[in-house]
């Protein structure tokens, strides 16, 4: 009898999940109000709502938060994206 092979799906999570991920953080500034960091987080990364305004208050009460966690290229495209917001943006290793 023979093992079961893995599927096209599992073959894709298999190598899907050996790229390495990097976290977008934003970080805190008395320049920008609630509404602009909220509104380019949805923009940006296509969070709901809820999830920005709650990246928002992590962002201002602990002075930087992570956005979302992504490849690195993706990742460096999002922290671009922030930045040309004049947004205090990184990316780090997951």
């Amino acid at each position: 009898m023979h093992a079961a092979q893995p599927s096209i799906d599992e073959d894709i999570e298999a190598i899907l999940s050996r790229i390495p991920k990097y976290r977008v953080i934003l970080h805190n500034d008395d320049v920008h109000t609630f509404q602009q960091v909220i509104r380019w987080i949805i923009l940006t990364v296509q969070l709901p709502v809820d999830d920005a305004v709650r990246i928002t208050f992590k962002i201002h009460s602990e002075g930087a938060a992570t956005v979302i966690i992504v490849v690195k290229e993706l990742a460096e495209h999002y922290m671009e994206i922030f930045r040309g917001y004049g947004m205090g943006c990184t990316i780090e290793p997951e």
